[in-house]
């Protein structure tokens, strides 16, 4: 049985986690964004009192408020991912044990998955 531990190299590790603070500050940034507009739709309501269409309105804030819930997720996930790279153990597949392509990494820097897991459906 092979017990060698799959990891990627300190130069790879460095450039996922560049990858990844640029994701992270992205996300960070269109979570402020989505706060900001779910306070001002809130606000405007209790100012306004009765919306003139209060279905539409609610529907925005509540699309609002799930965009912000996968956008705090997503931080959640990427905040995760930067302490796989400080333990080395980003992009080792948490299925196979095998390291995940690194072109996968860099498109869903989140993953935890190889294709071949994901498409195992495990």
């Amino acid at each position: 049985m092979d017990t060698k531990i799959n990891q990627y190299s300190a130069a790879d590790l460095a450039i996922f986690k560049a990858v990844v603070e640029k994701e992270l500050a992205k996300a960070e940034t269109r979570f402020a964004y989505l706060e900001t507009q779910l306070k001002e739709g809130i606000e405007n309501k209790d100012d306004q009192g009765e919306f003139m269409d209060e279905s539409s309105d609610s529907n925005d804030v509540e699309l609002l408020q799930i965009l912000a819930t996968r956008q705090v997720e997503n931080i959640g996930d990427l905040k995760n991912a930067l302490k796989r790279i400080d333990n080395k153990t980003y992009g080792v597949c948490v299925i196979t044990g095998q390291l995940i392509d690194k072109q996968r990494l860099l498109v869903v820097p989140t993953t935890l998955k190889s294709i071949k897991a994901r498409t195992a459906g495990k």
